[in-house]
């Protein structure tokens, strides 16, 4: 994959004689060395000037030192950026991407086939070879990173589904075509030896790891609770207090309403009413003047409490 990923970034990759582009999955289970491939990749100059890597999470962006692929090629966001991108996002997108040669995506489970064909769209157009505009995302090598088993796109179809598209689903022409898309992605890497696993591996470790795989493949059992449920404890009030007042502790609410009022309880259990300082934030872009309730409860300052540790 090394070799891959240098000969793209050189444009060197020659097959029967001609240069070929590269649509490429690489795919593997947790621990099978996605990540450090991404981190042996940019130890490269080449790959620091022709590459960009980008992920379809803000979270997964920031770990391998990238950006989400929204915010590369200004991908569509709720209503916003539905088209053609005009003046200045277009050229916003080619400064991003001059003399760029080769994307990576990571966490591909979460790309849909409607951002595929937006994501085609984007880099035909700013493509500035005349020579590569017509080929499949603008003859830019691609890879594409990741574990299908993993999270799948919210509110939209995963890339390999080939089930019928219904009539009435929303932008269906990039859906259709993302599906498309992901037909020409016919080279496949896949990476097996799971390095979490070494030879001091102690016997809980490796089940963990081996009980986790099976959840992910698909074949758990009723036999696998007898092991899950020794690291649930239903019981033991003095523990289920500690772990929900562990500042360490991260909640998940479905809605942005419930985790705002959990923020707010948690500033307020400080004991503390007096503000030392505040600091003006302001919101950019359509949402900056929208309603606290449109921009997800984005507050337009930021302040910090006596008494409070976060």
């Amino acid at each position: 994959m090394w070799v891959i990923l240098q000969l793209a970034c050189r444009d060197e990759l020659v097959i029967n004689g001609e240069k070929r582009q590269v649509l490429m999955q690489m795919r593997g289970k947790p621990g099978t060395g996605k990540s450090f491939v991404l981190k042996c990749a940019q130890t490269d100059d080449q790959f620091q000037k022709y590459a960009r890597l980008a992920a379809t999470t803000g979270s997964a962006g920031c770990l391998i030192g990238g950006v989400t692929i929204h915010s590369l090629v200004l991908l569509p966001f709720k209503h916003a950026r539905r088209g053609p991108l005009d003046g200045d996002n277009k050229h916003k997108v080619e400064q991003s991407l001059r003399d760029v040669r080769v994307i990576i995506i990571d966490e591909k489970s979460m790309l849909s086939q409607e951002q595929l064909g937006w994501l085609d769209m984007r880099l035909r157009a700013v493509q500035p070879d005349k020579a590569k505009k017509n080929k499949p995302f603008g003859g830019y090598h691609i890879f594409f990173f990741g574990d299908f088993r993993q999270i799948q796109p919210v509110g939209g179809r995963v890339m390999y589904d080939q089930s019928k598209i219904d009539d009435d689903t929303k932008w269906i022409n990039m859906v259709e075509k993302g599906r498309e898309l992901y037909d020409e992605i016919k080279d496949v890497l896949e990476l097996k030896n799971n390095h979490r696993i070494k030879e001091d591996t102690d016997a809980l470790t490796r089940r963990f790891i081996e009980e986790m795989t099976k959840i992910g493949d698909g074949m758990c059992s009723a036999k696998d609770w007898d092991f899950w449920h020794q690291f649930m404890d239903h019981v033991d009030p003095e523990k289920t207090h500690a772990f929900q007042n562990d500042p360490m502790t991260t909640f998940l609410y479905p809605t942005n309403p419930q985790a705002a009022t959990e923020n707010s309880d948690h500033v307020n259990s400080t004991g503390c009413e007096t503000q030392l300082y505040q600091w003006p934030a302001t919101n950019t872009g359509r949402a900056r003047n929208a309603k606290l309730d449109k921009v997800g409860m984005l507050r337009p300052y930021l302040g910090v409490r006596e008494g409070s540790n976060q």
